[in-house]
């Protein structure tokens, strides 16, 4: 993503609840060298949602909103991203939401996105192949809330989706498969539950866990819920991870090659987590963060790098409950408690949403959307936090900037953001192994 779940790059929005204050941790500035920023696009359409991808070999694609297409570059051999492919939204008025973009290690490209009314829209997916775009697939049947695309390290290609069932207010939890090189085959119905989120991890040798949840909600609270594929098996029947708790909510998941997972959610309590070990089992519901020191906003992400070892990237207020930055701690693939919590963005910081990946040998880039205004009325920004043999760093990219995505592989990690109308599409890269 790719290192399949290893090296799934998630975005999440911030939004909160506060606890107590922040305690300050200063954060080096990034020692690592970025490339300065190349244009991926220079367009008077508005752009946004970017998406990107960094195969086995290097390769890589990206893809955003422009207007009222979707757009999508794949980097060539010679490392130089040719001009975007338009696919024009098939109605007038239709939102596009890219869902995710693979690579795998012929250079294939997968693209998913949701396409369509804002209540009635579709799972979408086209896939280019030997340099040549295929058709569109269109995966789910009825209205879709939520998707999520993976790839294991052979190319295989999982998409999980929720989708209105058949009978009026009923709901439906799928997934489907598509070989390396194939179309999708028909989609299992996992689950006939309702919920509004869902997350998805794919290992290397192709097992699969979707969990399923809801978001935020004012009162009670939401299970967490997941099911699980083997490698070229079949889907489990559900099973709860953790019944529902006052206001729990938001469940990610990262799955190890070794077939074991981790589950990070939230509630009114702070970050809540599970284990499952190789043989399915989950452990009972814990405390990220035991001593409740920390005012978490309540948005989430978790991966996970080759070796099992898990880190959880958490939103936490500041000691004025206004600024929202980001926190990590680690979880250590024989160890039983989480690291202490580390900020990993600047005291201050207003961070409006982020995007994580891992890299196999346990590095890690986190890029993030800074709102916080200067003098001027600007935007900050958007930047990396990276962590490298234990140690976090952060840089500013671009000031006035917004809606960041990375990815890391293969030695470096990339960063592509936008800046909304007239402000295009930018990419820069740094070694990281």
């Amino acid at each position: 993503m790719h290192v399949a779940r290893v090296a799934l790059r998630k975005s999440i929005a911030l939004a909160g609840l506060s606890l107590v204050p922040l305690i300050s941790l200063a954060v080096p500035t990034l020692a690592a060298t970025w490339a300065p920023a190349l244009p991926l696009a220079d367009t008077i359409q508005p752009v946004s949602q970017p998406v990107v991808a960094r195969g086995v070999g290097g390769r890589e694609a990206a893809s955003w909103v422009e207007g009222d297409h979707l757009a999508v570059s794949v980097r060539d051999g010679a490392a130089n991203w040719p001009a975007a492919t338009h696919f024009p939204a098939r109605q007038a008025g239709a939102l596009l939401t890219p869902v995710e973009v693979l690579v795998d290690g012929h250079g294939d490209v997968t693209v998913g996105w949701l396409e369509g009314p804002a209540n009635d829209r579709r799972l979408l997916t086209r896939a280019l192949r030997a340099g040549i775009w295929q058709d569109v697939r269109t995966l789910s049947s009825a209205a879709t809330a939520a998707a999520a695309l993976a790839m294991d390290g052979a190319g295989n290609v999982t998409a999980a989706w929720l989708q209105a069932g058949t009978a009026a207010g009923s709901c439906d939890i799928r997934a489907a498969d598509a070989p390396a090189g194939q179309a999708f085959a028909g989609a299992t119905v996992l689950s006939h539950d309702c919920r509004n989120e869902i997350d998805l991890a794919v290992n290397a040798r192709g097992d699969a866990l979707v969990a399923w949840s809801n978001r935020l909600v004012i009162r009670g609270g939401s299970p967490v819920i997941a099911a699980q594929r083997a490698a070229g098996g079949s889907w489990s029947l559900p099973v709860i991870v953790a019944a529902p708790t006052y206001r729990s909510h938001s469940a990610r998941v990262a799955l190890a090659d070794n077939g074991k997972a981790v589950a990070v959610w939230a509630d009114a309590y702070g970050p809540q987590f599970a284990r499952r070990n190789a043989a399915g089992r989950w452990t009972a519901a814990a405390p990220v963060d035991p001593a409740g020191r920390w005012p978490y906003t309540g948005q989430n992400d978790v991966v996970i790098d080759a070796q099992g070892n898990a880190t959880a990237i958490l939103g936490a207020w500041d000691a004025s409950y206004v600024a929202q930055g980001l926190v990590a701690s680690r979880l250590g693939a024989a160890a039983t408690q989480w690291s202490a919590m580390q900020r990993i963005t600047a005291a201050g910081a207003t961070i409006e949403a982020f995007s994580v990946q891992a890299t196999p040998a346990g590095n890690l880039v986190v890029g993030w959307m800074d709102s916080t205004l200067n003098a001027n009325g600007m935007a900050r920004g958007v930047g990396v936090s990276v962590r490298e043999a234990g140690t976090w760093s952060r840089k500013l990219l671009a000031r006035g900037q917004r809606d960041i995505a990375v990815t890391a592989g293969g030695g470096e990690a990339v960063a592509i953001w936008n800046g909304g109308v007239a402000a295009g599409v930018r990419v820069s890269r740094a070694a990281l192994p």
